[in-house]
């Protein structure tokens, strides 16, 4: 026997379809369905085949229609305490073998996945479930997979656009775009479909059909589907801005493929793996191929922490935290990474030797869960860390028929343009035995040779190693060998190329071309001809050119002088300017350009804000300002937290550190210390003189009134916000302002006031010409809190719609509290089943990210979920937590919400039991109560 989902419910046996008799019996087998594999307690079957006023002898009937379905339909339903479990594989169930079939389709190339998704979608006949959708308990799955469809056309899209099929990806999209007349990202795509087959003028158009099909709704272009219409404009794609990433190698790797396979079966096994060696031996090289080759292996994929920079090993655990994406403000940075370690990640720690200690304590808490998380660590030492497996990591071979040294300096060579005809192996061998086979120095002399002869070459390096020895006598020797020909090829260079190479130090991170002549006052090829000599390396992320000098070689440039305290302050001011240009470019559509930047250069950001809070915090405040609104839009707690650090330096009365003061307030007050980051923000709002910096406190003070429920004054300072913004012409601040009495007044309940504004607030955000990702999602968002109570599918398309502006952005900030009304939405209106996988993904997301005022809101939200599917001890328990446990207060629907739960439960488990659970709930702390919640909805209604 099979089901097919994929249109109207059916049986099938033997190729032929089986017609199930009896509504209702056809309602139990589509709820069965829907959640398959699951037990289904039968009080959520009686609903969904009765209602709310089931009949007496509704158990019994119940009963009956399963044996019916068991005998006479031959359906594979077993009867469990409590409920009814559909004992069906995937593999009978057409929905599931669509989905297994556009996940092989992801995988492979764009020929192979094109013949798969059409396989997949040749599976549907119609929306899914048919009729049966209508029933509550099927909507939820109903519409994941109608989701799943669309999706699966967009991605088969992009593969016949790949294949170089363009014209048959614009009949697929224009197919789509009609029966999916708002959605956005399917509009964006076939305007880019059109113009990459030569019809832009049709791009175009899409674009502005696409604008008034969403105009119906009250909704913008996103600035996704404007670049889409820019590109038809030009007649050309643009460039994509990427997330930063794994770097791109610039050339390939040789000798280590026995490395490879030895370090990638370890670290599918071992929690942490250390690869040991000398410096220049390739262990970074080797750590990011086996990185890029795992990615796809690692449901949260790969990340990468770069610790070559860091002096003090006490920025270690933040500068992780950062690089993790964790984004979490509020707690410990241990308690974060303890989090981390439930991810299913690979982290890869990048020479670590030289905070070797703070390493080893990042890595305990990493692994402290025992979770999916793998960490691959890059050192000199090792770790000594529990359940640690080192793979040494050796010189490549210089001896044999054809080593691995030779075909290395062969390839480099000639990539330096060396020879016309193939070298002598044995002066090529001497050459390597020379520089004992390490990578780095191999690379070094073999970008020498398309000037130099090779048996002068040899000559040079035999004379200049034995000169230029490592004064260390304690160093190991390829340590000393390397420092020689670091040595030999910097006496090579020219003055400016000398200059460049000694000040380079002063940069943390990879940096742009046109930050190292601002910064080095030097010509652009300048740092060109550094990297062909291998004393620089090109660092490409996002198919921007960035240059970056390997901790080997910044070792032994400082050794020979420190940075110049001159040089130092030209480091600091400029970035203050790239920062200051980035948050401008913040307000824009070139805001997740702006965002990628900042992400990509926080090592050069961290460095001078170090730099500039011990010899000017004046600068370092700025920064700060800069900052802010990247900090708290991406919930950066490291950057927040670098002006926390300000404090022992600046008064609390000089206007100089009022940015900062802001920065804390607002790491204070989504860390849940409303009182504390009050106090903070009002004082900043006091002494500063920059209305800038007046506006960021204006929006934290908001924050905390709107968390009390004091809407009128949280209303009140939004418009206090928004008169400051007009005054400068700053649309991020604006939108923030005015969002206050929106949200305020549908938080009371006032939903034609809200309404009103919401209306006029599209007015004026219309009077700016270029608007960025997140100010739309906030507009996204307005619009879906308003319509919660009363439409709830258009509030969740909003809602929805401001996550993905989010993701568009990088504003982890809003994506997270679209996920949270998201959420809530499912949780009242939707498939209960589906509205806990929802919860149970938010919930984690804030856990993670150490976000416990918005964790505090999402649990509440919950509390409603847990009763409805009658986990009536876990809503209880959670109940006490949240409204108990003290922290921002509840108001307006929501707590009309929370009590009308309380009734419920006190009706059910009587009020001296639900009094016991809630004073239980009110002992917890928001992270242990989250963590019981989940516990709760994994265990499901059947186990509550």
């Amino acid at each position: 026997m099979e089901v097919g989902v994929l249109g109207p419910l059916e049986l099938r046996e033997d190729g032929r379809t089986v017609e199930v008799l009896g509504g209702q019996q056809r309602a139990l087998l589509a709820v069965l369905v829907a959640r398959r594999g699951r037990v289904v307690p039968a009080d959520v079957l009686i609903e969904a085949l009765w209602g709310e006023e089931p009949p007496r002898t509704a158990t019994h009937t119940l009963h009956t229609h399963a044996s019916r379905l068991r005998r006479s339909q031959g359906v594979p339903l077993r009867a469990v305490d409590g409920g009814y479990l559909l004992e069906l594989g995937a593999e009978r169930v057409d929905g599931a073998r669509f989905e297994a079939l556009v996940a092989g389709a992801a995988a492979g190339p764009a020929t192979e996945a094109v013949r798969l998704l059409e396989e997949a979608l040749a599976l549907w006949r119609g929306p899914a479930f048919g009729r049966a959708a209508d029933l509550v308990a099927v909507r939820g799955e109903a519409l994941r997979l109608d989701e799943a469809r669309c999706a699966a056309r967009e991605q088969l899209a992009s593969a016949l656009h790949h294949a170089g099929r363009a014209a048959d990806a614009v009949a697929v999209l224009e197919a789509l775009v009609a029966d999916e007349p708002y959605r956005e990202t399917a509009w964006a795509q076939l305007a880019r479909a059109l113009t990459a087959a030569g019809r832009p003028v049709d791009g175009v158009a899409a674009v502005a059909r696409a604008t008034a099909s969403l105009d119906e709704l009250g909704l913008r272009p996103s600035a996704d589907l404007r670049a889409a219409q820019q590109e038809a404009l030009r007649g050309r794609p643009a460039r994509t801005t990427a997330r930063p990433s794994l770097p791109v190698p610039a050339s390939t790797l040789v000798g280590r493929e026995q490395d490879l396979a030895a370090v990638d079966a370890l670290v599918g096994t071992e929690p942490l793996v250390t690869l040991l060696g000398p410096g220049g031996v390739g262990k970074t090289r080797l750590a990011l191929e086996v990185a890029r080759r795992r990615g796809q292996q690692h449901r949260s994929g790969v990340r990468l922490v770069e610790l070559a920079t860091l002096t003090d090993g006490a920025a270690v655990p933040a500068a992780t935290v950062a690089a993790l994406e964790l984004s979490g403000e509020g707690g410990t940075t241990s308690t974060m990474l303890r989090r981390a370690g439930t991810l299913d990640l690979l982290v890869v720690l990048d020479n670590c030797e030289h905070v070797i200690e703070a390493v080893a304590a990042v890595v305990e808490d990493l692994l402290a869960a025992g979770g999916p998380l793998r960490v691959l660590a890059t050192s000199r030492e090792r770790l000594e860390v529990a359940g640690e497996r080192v793979h040494a990591v050796a010189p490549l071979a210089v001896d044999g028929t054809d080593p691995a040294a030779r075909r290395l300096f062969v390839e480099r060579a000639r990539a330096a343009g060396a020879w016309a005809t193939d070298p002598e192996p044995a002066e090529v061998d001497r050459v390597v035995r020379e520089l004992d086979g390490l990578p780095l120095a191999i690379e070094m002399a073999a970008a020498r040779a398309a000037t130099v002869g090779l048996v002068d070459l040899g000559d040079q390096l035999a004379t200049g190693a034995a000169r230029l020895a490592h004064p260390g006598r304690g160093t190991e020797p390829r340590h000393r060998t390397l420092a020689s020909v670091i040595a030999w090829s910097s006496a090579l260079l020219d003055d400016a190329e000398r200059a460049v190479l000694a000040d380079w130090p002063v940069f943390a991170g990879p940096v742009r071309p046109a930050d190292a002549t601002a910064v080095l006052e030097a010509a652009t090829e300048v740092p060109e001809r550094l990297v062909r000599r291998s004393l620089l390396a090109l660092d490409v992320r996002d198919g921007r050119t960035r240059y970056r000098m390997l901790h080997t070689v910044r070792s032994a440039v400082l050794d020979s002088a420190p940075v110049r305290p001159a040089l130092q302050r030209r480091h600091a001011e400029w970035f203050l300017d790239v920062a200051r240009q980035a948050d401008a470019a913040l307000r824009t559509s070139a805001e997740p350009e702006a965002c990628a930047l900042l992400s990509v250069q926080v090592a050069d950001l961290r460095a001078a804000h170090a730099w500039a809070r011990t010899t000017d915090p004046a600068l370092a405040a700025r920064l700060s300002g800069a900052l802010h609104v990247h900090a708290t839009g991406t919930m950066n707690d490291e950057i927040l937290g670098w002006a926390a650090r300000l404090g022992p330096v600046l008064a609390d009365d000089d206007p100089e550190g009022a940015a900062a003061q802001v920065s804390v307030a607002a790491r204070l007050v989504v860390g849940g210390e409303l009182r504390a980051g009050e106090q903070r923000a009002r004082r900043a709002l006091e002494v500063a003189d920059d209305d800038r910096v007046r506006m960021t406190a204006l929006e934290v003070l908001g924050d905390v009134a709107l968390y009390d429920g004091r809407l009128d004054d949280s209303a009140a300072l939004g418009l206090r916000l928004v008169e400051l913004a007009r005054s400068l012409g700053d649309p991020h601040y604006v939108m923030t302002g005015l969002s206050y009495p929106i949200l305020c007044a549908s938080y009371a309940g006032r939903y034609d006031e809200a309404r009103e504004l919401l209306d006029r607030t599209r007015e004026e955000m219309d009077r700016f010409h270029d608007l960025g990702p997140t100010v739309l999602g906030n507009l996204a968002y307005a619009s879906g809190e308003i319509e919660i109570e009363h439409r709830p599918a258009v509030a969740l398309a909003h809602l929805e719609r401001a996550a993905t502006l989010a993701e568009q952005s990088g504003c982890t900030f809003l994506g997270g509290v679209a996920r949270v009304s998201a959420s809530s939405v499912r949780a009242r209106h939707g498939d209960p089943a589906a509205a806990m996988a929802a919860f149970d993904e938010v919930v984690r997301w804030w856990l993670v990210r150490a976000n416990r005022t918005h964790l505090v809101t999402t649990l509440r939200n919950l509390v409603d979920l847990l009763e409805r599917v009658g986990a009536d001890t876990a809503a209880a328990e959670l109940w006490g937590a949240v409204v108990l446990g003290g922290g921002s207060v509840s108001f307006g629907a929501e707590r009309a919400r929370l009590d009308r739960a309380r009734e419920r439960l006190q009706s059910r488990l009587g009020a001296d039991r639900f009094a016991e659970l809630a004073d239980v709930g009110a002992t917890l702390d928001p992270e242990t109560a989250a963590r019981h919640a989940l516990s709760a909805m994994a265990s499901g209604p059947a186990g509550a």
